[in-house]
């Protein structure tokens, strides 16, 4: 590999450029580097030879590799001429010809039979490299590429200092072409050139041996010379094999599949919607309230009706919420935009902002109950569901309430959505619905985005047991911790997910052999996966190879604020039934991947403790461990 770009991260003031890209270039490929203006594409030019300093990431390049790039040859001193700049590209064997005749001044006085015969290997090594150059030949290559620029007829014995900016450039870049680096770096080289210029330029591409990337608002000259393309779009930098034809009619069908299962989950969102509407809420109500709130009200009074709770029979100020979403509405912020923009403030929803915040989940729940307690909740992305069963867990605890409604909730599947996800490249682009989401797999590639909501009640025990409550499990610790590492990536020695199991046994009083079964975030991105396997073998040790490993997300999709409490009724379930999943989809792993994922078969076992972990962008971990309930 001639050189390695990896998590590059960069932007200028507010606004990013990359975010967490990646890129290599190996010998002999012709990189196309294309996209919108303004994307960053001279930007990039400038982080790899090393004139701007990035944000975060590395840039790495081979050793002793030989980069050419025009910007690191634009200084033309008075006095130089043309021909002596073109024959500067050869200095380095200009330098070995000089060698050689010092060596043959030497000869002439040596008498040292082992000093000569030194002395003759390292001329015969010399002057093998200049044959192997055509040394012998450079006013004849001078002359050649002079002419394909018309610089010859200007005369090589020309100042440069005489030239127009336009022929300077093309003196740089004849220079540039001369030296013939392992590594060409173009941006723009067909600006100043004439049709024939640009004809001479292509043929030289596209017989040139060693790698290069080219930078060109020339289209079909671009297409014409490069192997492989990089798109710069969002933050983002694609690889795609082919020339730019192929990278347009592959980019339009990607495109293409990525609106028609927008459609599709459109369609099964809108049955979904009108369920929940018409069959857990009057329309009116319905109307006030976007997705996320009409799941997790629907959701509520499902987890409220199967626990026998009797709000008349209850101090309503002792019974709270805490139920959060990740996102809120994306889907009311991007219709009222479309309103401002088209129509102007006055036609934008007055209820906008009361429908789109995330707490009105909770408040709405808290409408529809009656609960009166602590109503709060927590947003820390895909761990919100987690965190807020931990924090309604916490509040029991500390005597601020006997019941608790907690979960989470989302409903974020709507252009803007689907578009942030694509764009940080963290969905999957299968095609095969069975091979999209598969947590753990070697060929993993990205979540599938799903809605829904996950609401549980949790009680005080002794509250619980004085109503006869039938008690499904029991809560018995709760981990909680930061990566303090990086927005989108957690921490890749898996220290901070770690902790916060660690935390979670450490409440409940059990050893890491005790753990049966462990629901992973398990979302099916490559650092996700990879990550939470080293968090799981950093906190159990030698028991992480016999704890069983699952991902709902492989069946349900990743819900993001939602998917922890979920994960937690999948949990609670498995106890009840003894019976822990399957990682569905999932068919090998990779190396490093080495535990029991619950590939191929569910099992069917008792499970006296389940473990649910959730990861969120911010580094935030959450853990949540229960247990089977066994009466005194």
């Amino acid at each position: 590999m001639i050189l390695d770009v990896s998590n590059l991260s960069h932007g200028f003031g507010d606004r990013a450029i990359f975010e967490n890209v990646s890129f290599r270039l190996l010998a002999g490929e012709h990189i196309g580097l294309v996209g919108a203006n303004g994307e960053g594409k001279s930007t990039f030019m400038n982080i790899v030879t090393g004139s701007l300093m990035p944000d975060e990431g590395t840039v790495t390049w081979a050793k002793n590799v030989k980069v050419g790039y025009l910007d690191q040859h634009t200084v033309l001193e008075p006095g130089m001429t043309i021909g002596g700049v073109l024959r500067d590209a050869f200095s380095r064997l200009f330098d070995m010809e000089k060698r050689i005749n010092e060596i043959c001044d030497k000869l002439a006085e040596v008498t040292d039979e082992d000093e000569m015969n030194t002395l003759l290997e390292e001329m015969g090594l010399l002057q093998d490299l200049l044959d192997s150059h055509d040394f012998y030949i450079i006013d004849s290559k001078v002359e050649e590429v002079a002419r394909a620029f018309d610089l010859l007829q200007l005369g090589l014995d020309k100042d440069v200092t005489e030239l127009s900016g336009g022929q300077r450039t093309k003196v740089l870049l004849a220079k540039l072409l001369l030296e013939k680096p392992e590594i060409l770096l173009l941006d723009e080289p067909t600006n100043y050139l004439d049709a024939h210029h640009i004809e001479w330029l292509k043929r030289y591409l596209q017989e040139y041996e060693n790698a290069f990337i080219l930078i060109s608002h020339d289209i079909p000259f671009l297409n014409s010379v490069v192997n492989i393309i990089y798109h710069m779009e969002n933050c983002q930098l694609n690889r795609y094999v082919g020339d730019y034809d192929k990278f347009q009619e592959v980019y339009a069908v990607k495109k293409s599949q990525l609106e028609a299962a927008y459609r599709k989950q459109q369609q099964e969102i809108s049955e979904l919607k009108d369920f929940v509407a018409k069959d857990r809420m009057d329309p009116r109500t319905a109307r006030r309230m976007e997705p996320f709130s009409q799941y997790a009200v629907a959701a509520a009074l499902e987890a409220v009706e199967n626990s026998g709770l009797k709000m008349e029979e209850e101090d309503p100020y002792m019974v709270g919420v805490i139920i959060g979403s990740g996102v809120g509405s994306l889907q009311a912020t991007e219709t009222n935009e479309k309103k401002l923009v088209e129509k102007g403030p006055s036609r934008v929803d007055p209820l906008l902002v009361p429908k789109m915040i995330t707490n009105m989940a909770a408040g709405n729940v808290s409408i529809a109950t009656g609960a009166k307690g602590k109503c709060t909740n927590v947003v820390t992305a895909c761990a919100t569901g987690t965190h807020c069963i931990g924090d309604a867990f916490r509040a029991i605890q500390y005597g601020d309430a006997d019941v608790m409604l907690a979960g989470g909730t989302e409903g974020a599947v709507c252009p803007i959505g689907i578009a942030g996800f694509a764009s940080l490249t963290a969905l999957s682009t299968s095609e095969d619905p069975l091979r999209a989401s598969i947590p753990f797999d070697k060929d993993r590639g990205g979540f599938v985005m799903g809605e829904g909501a996950g609401v549980v009640v949790l009680e005080e025990l002794e509250h619980a047991k004085k109503r006869n409550a039938n008690i499904l499990a029991e809560v018995v610790g709760y981990g909680a911790t930061a990566d303090a590492f990086h927005i989108t990536s957690p921490a890749e020695d898996g220290s901070g997910a770690a902790r916060a199991m660690e935390n979670a046994m450490k409440e409940a009083g059990v050893a890491p052999a005790q753990v049966d079964y462990i629901n992973a975030h398990g979302t099916g991105t490559h650092h996700n996966d990879l990550f939470e396997t080293r968090a799981i073998k950093l906190a159990f040790k030698d028991a992480a190879k016999d704890v069983k490993i699952n991902s709902t997300k492989s069946m349900v999709g990743h819900l993001l604020g939602a998917a922890g409490a979920v994960e937690f009724i999948v949990c609670v379930k498995s106890i009840l039934d003894g019976f822990i999943h399957q990682t569905v989809g999932t068919t090998e792993t990779e190396e490093e991947l080495d535990l029991n994922y619950m590939i191929g078969a569910p099992a069917k076992q008792e499970v006296r403790y389940a473990m649910s972990n959730s990861l969120g962008f911010g580094g935030h971990n959450g853990t949540l461990l229960v247990k089977k309930y066994e009466e005194d």
